[in-house]
């Protein structure tokens, strides 16, 4: 995946997956058992519409017993949570084919092993709308 490391694509950005409910992430939401924890995209990371796409190694889902099948995001501008009406976030369903499908990563831009890709690609509905004004946040919803 050459794009990771020529600077085309914006930085990797990790987040640990619990094995266990409890407790709180470092951006104050509920740890879910196999649900990856929150994580931070900050205002001008990438401008645009844009897919949200996750790797995730079989390791951390229960045996590959589990699958992440919806992410929640929320959007924020300093501390002030963005809503439109009620609406303080959304949950996007991840692509069934895509995470069907498992891969052996044997590079060196993260860690080596198999991992099944989770993207809310290709639906146009389910896309995140990254910008220059507020941080997007996202983290594991249901699985």
């Amino acid at each position: 995946m050459p794009y990771w490391n020529n600077g085309t694509l914006p930085s990797i950005i990790e987040s640990n997956i619990p094995q266990t409910s409890g407790g709180v992430d470092s951006y104050g939401n509920n740890k879910t058992a196999y649900c990856f924890e929150t994580i931070k995209i900050p205002k001008n990371t990438a401008v645009g519409m844009s897919w949200i796409t996750i790797l995730i190694p079989v390791s951390a889902m229960s045996n590959d017993t589990k699958r992440q099948k919806t992410i929640y995001t929320y959007e924020k501008i300093g501390n002030t949570l963005v809503t439109n009406g009620t609406v303080q976030g959304r949950s996007y369903n991840m692509n069934s084919v895509m995470y069907s499908y498992t891969f052996n990563y044997q590079g060196n831009r993260i860690p080596k092993g198999v991992y099944r890709l989770y993207t809310t690609y290709p639906d146009p509905g389910n896309r995140a709308n990254l910008n220059s004004t507020k941080d997007y946040y996202l983290r594991g919803n249901g699985n």
